[in-house]
């Protein structure tokens, strides 16, 4: 009995010390993964597991070479490096690196040890991260986007059958139903992503986006405003700010959508869909403005035709076009760039065709078309379109 006894203690004695030193090796390489020494953190792991038999530091060598790799082409070979105070991974991850790369066949680990190990939940919980990952990064080399969503489908929804769940599985199981457009099954999903980490702005903006197509403007509203908080990339600041604004117009109130298209084209005026929203706006309620939006969007870009034809639909009326037209003719005055005065006078003809002021229509193509035959070879797309609009059989 007390040998049996002794046995036991031993066994003990030893697992115990064998989860402490797990425990001494995670905690070690997380010190340096918080002083940005990546390659050292990963060595760490690795001579405490070389053959990558033990899950739990499996886990922790996964989520290091996927969050915080500097340099990968395939998914397979890693570059992981120890930054110094004056560089990001970001500024690296573009240097292809030929040499030192670690091979780390995730899938194929981590199926062997949920063979050993079919009950952790916590491996499936990475498994699916890894999936996560190669959908983000479009590796659709290493495995088809199909397969890899399935994959990660399949480890998430298992891990939260069984109560194992994290902010990363629960916001990828939303944005899985999202992208079915089943809002409503999206919902507890994100939620539970927000309760879990509510600083994380992309859960915030995907459950305002689905509140928004479920008509629950109030509810959108509160977390499109703190997705607008936790963004810190001006261009997402931009699309929170817009749903605040489409909330706002969904529930009738003009003025207040039109303050967030203006904070959302604040934030990136580089994006053509924000300025496009604000004068959308701003034709139905603020005249003034218009006119120095309109202005601001045709100098972005004169000498695509885009650009007119988006102006075109911005004005439907008789009355609007006549504006639009006295609009090309000013700045036809101004534009001494030969294809944008060739645009000028193509697009005040498609007005003068609605006119039917026909004289006048064909001396503004016959202008256009002396520039375009200096400028572009006679097979250009411009010269399809004017045969094809202005012929005398063609219709709108």
């Amino acid at each position: 009995m007390r040998q049996s006894t002794l046995i036991l203690i031993m066994l003990f004695s030893g697992l115990t010390l064998g989860l402490f030193a797990q425990r001494t090796v995670l905690q070690k390489s997380q010190e340096l993964i918080s002083k940005n020494q990546f390659a050292q953190a990963f060595t760490v792991l690795d001579q405490a597991d070389p053959q990558n038999n033990k899950s739990h530091i499996f886990e922790a060598k996964l989520h290091l070479i996927l969050d915080f790799h500097c340099y990968t082409e395939d998914y397979l070979h890693f570059a992981l490096c120890n930054l110094s105070s004056d560089e990001t991974l970001d500024s690296l991850r573009s240097i292809p690196k030929e040499n030192g790369l670690i091979y780390f066949k995730a899938d194929s680990i981590g199926k062997e040890l949920l063979s050993k190990e079919p009950g952790n939940m916590q491996l499936h919980l990475a498994m699916g991260y890894f999936y996560q990952k190669l959908l983000e990064a479009n590796q659709k080399e290493y495995m088809p986007s199909s397969a890899a969503q399935s994959r990660m489908q399949m480890h998430y929804e298992l891990a939260d059958r069984q109560g194992s769940r994290n902010y990363q599985s629960m916001y990828s199981l939303g944005i899985l139903a999202m992208k079915g457009l089943d809002f409503q099954s999206a919902l507890p999903y994100l939620e539970k992503a927000i309760e879990l980490k509510p600083d994380h702005a992309e859960s915030q903006a995907n459950l305002a986006y689905a509140l928004l197509q479920l008509n629950r403007q109030a509810e959108a509203r509160k977390h499109a405003d703190l997705a607008h908080q936790y963004f810190q990339d001006s261009a997402l600041k931009a699309e929170a700010a817009s749903m605040m604004a489409l909330s706002y117009l969904q529930s009738g109130n003009d003025s207040l959508a039109l303050d967030y298209f203006r904070q959302a084209y604040s934030f990136n005026p580089d994006a053509l869909i924000s300025l496009r929203n604000l004068l959308q706006l701003e034709r139905k309620i603020d005249s003034i403005s218009f006119k120095k939006s309109r202005l601001h969007y045709f100098q972005r870009d004169p000498q695509s035709t885009t650009t007119y034809k988006d102006l075109y639909s911005l004005h439907p009326s008789f009355q609007e076009k006549e504006a639009l037209l006295a609009f090309y003719q000013n700045q036809m005055k101004e534009q001494a760039d030969s294809i944008v005065l060739a645009n000028l006078h193509l697009f005040s003809a498609v007005l003068l065709k609605d006119f039917q002021k026909e004289e006048a229509m064909q001396k503004e193509l016959a202008l256009a078309r002396e520039i375009y035959i200096r400028e572009y070879p006679p097979e250009h797309e411009i010269f399809v379109f004017m045969r094809s609009y202005f012929s005398p059989k063609s219709s709108r």
